[in-house]
């Protein structure tokens, strides 16, 4: 379990259990999102069940409206990279100028991994700008 704490408007929960040996019922892999007027909750289905996975599912609700079921196509793996990875595809073979993400997103994605790493060893851990 990963809380990422923004202060008083939003904070992110990241759960994922994929490694459960005691049947579906309580398996849970999702990332959670509750702001101050909703939240998203979205189920990573891949890792349930793993390596077989079960369906993606991506929920909201805003303003205690209740929540409502988004359909998705695809899923978030290996879905969720095509996009990333066709441009740099395009950028190596010279038919695009650039790409829509940076180095400094890896660097960013894994000063939260390291902080993560340190939270668990220590406590609750700020993430490093750079």
């Amino acid at each position: 379990m990963m809380i990422l704490d923004y202060g008083d408007s939003i904070r992110a929960g990241i759960n994922t259990n994929h490694d459960h040996d005691f049947g579906p019922q309580n398996q849970e892999s999702f990332i959670k999102w509750e702001g101050t007027r909703g939240a998203i909750k979205a189920k990573m289905g891949l890792l349930m069940n793993y390596p077989h996975g079960v369906p993606d599912l991506f929920e909201y609700c805003v303003d205690s409206n209740g929540w409502v079921t988004q359909d998705l196509e695809g899923s978030w793996f290996p879905h969720g990279f095509v996009g990333t990875m066709a441009s740099l595809q395009r950028f190596v073979e010279g038919s695009e100028s650039s790409v829509p993400t940076s180095v400094e997103d890896a660097i960013n994605t894994m000063a939260c991994v390291e902080a993560a790493y340190e939270s668990s060893a220590t406590g609750a851990t700020r993430i490093p700008t750079i």
